[in-house]
């Protein structure tokens, strides 16, 4: 199963700490960075994966990420945002796909706009943890990948094939070249979503997964701080892992 990093969504939407299309990204937001009125903001995280046992990325080209969604499901709503979430199951109530993960102790909703929302654990963090899901228009699953892993001031940690729910997808991790104790953090654009430009933050790390659902493209990821990458996945892969979509 393929890790997935934080994201800044410049739109105007970036890394993952704002709470609605005019917010103001906190200091240590992970995925959406807002330069407009028209953004949504996030923190300085990019995306990042959270499986237990994983100590880094993946290194195989082709990762397993989720299993049949089962039915008769009993996943609940996310509730308000920066409500702590009990562990269990849950769906964004509107999101298409409907999707559905499961999550263990420490994660609250953070960021919500148009065709995106993210879960996070220690938002206030500089090393904040997110997983976000996307929507994304574009030609192919190729064409997406080409996008995010070919952007300036960027470079690829690595890539390959994933599976989400027996879905087929491509996967990359990316970060900037920028200095990571650059301050204030440089948010770098590298995909175009239904929300907004994506971007990442110097400092950040982003696991981009994609897969391709009725509506167009869906991109789950992971985002956290490059100092802590290891434990960023460790604790957002089995949330990955889990995602089952309706579609």
């Amino acid at each position: 199963m393929k890790r997935i990093c934080l994201l800044a969504l410049t739109l105007a939407v970036v890394a993952a700490c704002a709470n609605g299309p005019l917010a103001t990204p906190r200091q240590a937001s992970p995925a959406f960075f807002p330069p407009a009125p028209t953004s949504i903001a996030t923190s300085t995280p990019a995306v990042q994966t959270v499986p237990p046992l994983f100590s880094a990325a993946p290194s195989a080209s082709s990762i397993p990420i989720a299993s049949a969604l089962a039915s008769g499901s009993s996943a609940s709503p996310l509730p308000v945002l920066h409500t702590p979430l009990p562990p269990g199951r849950y769906t964004k109530t509107g999101f298409v796909p409907t999707i559905e993960f499961t999550v263990g102790d420490g994660w609250s909703g953070q960021q919500v706009a148009q065709g995106y929302f993210d879960i996070e654990q220690n938002p206030t963090s500089p090393d904040v943890i997110a997983v976000q899901f996307a929507n994304l228009n574009g030609a192919s699953l190729g064409a997406l990948i080409d996008q995010a892993t070919s952007q300036p001031n960027t470079k690829v940690i690595d890539q390959g094939e994933i599976t989400i729910d027996g879905r087929p997808g491509v996967y990359a991790t990316v970060e900037t070249t920028d200095p990571a104790d650059t301050h204030p953090p440089v948010f770098r654009p590298v995909l175009s979503t239904a929300a907004g430009p994506l971007s990442i933050a110097s400092g950040r790390r982003l696991q981009i997964n994609l897969v391709e659902v009725s509506s167009g493209f869906l991109a789950v990821l992971i985002g956290g701080s490059m100092a802590k990458w290891d434990e960023t996945l460790a604790q957002a892969q089995p949330v990955v892992d889990s995602v089952t979509i309706a579609d």
